[in-house]
C-alpha cells in the first residue's frame, strides 16, 4: 500500500490508537501483558443474553473478516461471571502504519452500531428459521403435517403480520391464540366460516385448500 493517508484513514487509525491505550485484558487471556504492545485490540462483541439477531450479525461480520484479511482477525472467548461467557473479536487494525482491512471494517461497524449488518442478518436462513421455530412453538396443534404446519407458519408470518420479538416473543394485532386458530381453520378447517370465507377470498380457487380432513 503505497498511496498516500487519507484523512478518513488517519481519522480511523487514531482512533484505535486512543482505544489500545485504554484497554483492559480479561484474566482469562493470561495476565495483563498476554498483547502487551503488539497491536491486537479487542473490539465487537457478543455474549448470550443478546438477541439471536446481533448473534447471527455478530457469525456474518466474523465470517466476512475472515474472508478479506483473516490475518489480522481472530475470535476470542472468555469466561464473564454475569452472562457465562463472551466471544469478543480481536482485530489488528494497524500494520505497518497503515490501517488493515479488518481495521477498515471493523471501524465502520462501530461507527454505526452494526446497522448493516444487523440489517443483513435479518435475511440469513439462520435467522429466518429461528424464527419460524418462535412461531412453531405458539402453535398448539398435534393434528397438523408437518407439511400443514409450515405452510400456517407462513401464512401467520408474511399474511397475518405476526412479528418475532428479540426476545422470541410473538406480536400480532389482537389475540394471538385467536388468531392462529381462525387461520387454522381458514386454511385447513371445514367450518362453514372457513368455507365461506375462502370462496368468499379466492372464488376462482376452489382447490387451492385441503382440509385436515382430506
Amino acid at each position: 500500500m503505497n498511496e498516500e493517508i487519507t484523512q478518513y484513514e488517519k481519522e480511523a487509525m487514531d482512533y484505535f490508537k486512543s482505544l489500545m491505550k485504554e484497554q483492559r485484558y480479561p484474566s482469562d487471556y493470561g495476565g495483563q501483558d498476554f498483547w502487551d504492545e503488539d497491536g491486537w485490540l479487542l473490539t465487537v462483541s457478543w455474549n448470550p443474553t443478546q438477541s439471536k439477531q446481533e448473534e447471527i450479525a455478530f457469525s456474518v461480520l466474523d465470517t466476512y473478516l475472515t474472508k478479506i484479511d483473516s490475518d489480522n482477525h481472530d475470535v476470542v472467548r472468555f469466561k464473564h461471571w454475569a452472562c457465562g461467557y463472551v466471544m469478543q473479536m480481536n482485530t489488528r487494525p494497524i500494520v505497518d502504519g497503515r490501517l488493515t482491512k479488518a481495521g477498515e471494517e471493523i471501524y465502520e461497524y462501530i461507527q454505526d452500531n452494526g446497522y448493516d449488518y444487523l440489517m443483513q442478518a435479518l435475511e440469513e436462513p439462520d435467522y429466518i428459521e429461528w424464527e419460524r421455530k418462535m412461531v412453531i412453538m405458539c402453535i398448539d396443534n398435534d393434528d397438523l403435517t408437518d407439511e400443514q404446519m409450515d405452510r400456517l407458519v407462513s401464512h401467520l408470518l408474511y399474511q397475518c403480520d405476526v412479528y418475532v420479538e428479540s426476545d422470541g416473543s410473538l406480536y400480532c394485532n389482537g389475540d394471538l391464540n385467536k388468531l392462529i386458530e381462525e387461520e387454522t381453520d381458514y386454511l385447513f378447517g371445514n367450518s362453514t366460516r372457513a368455507i365461506q370465507r375462502r370462496a368468499a377470498e379466492h372464488p376462482d380457487q376452489t382447490n387451492l385448500f385441503t382440509t385436515q380432513e382430506e
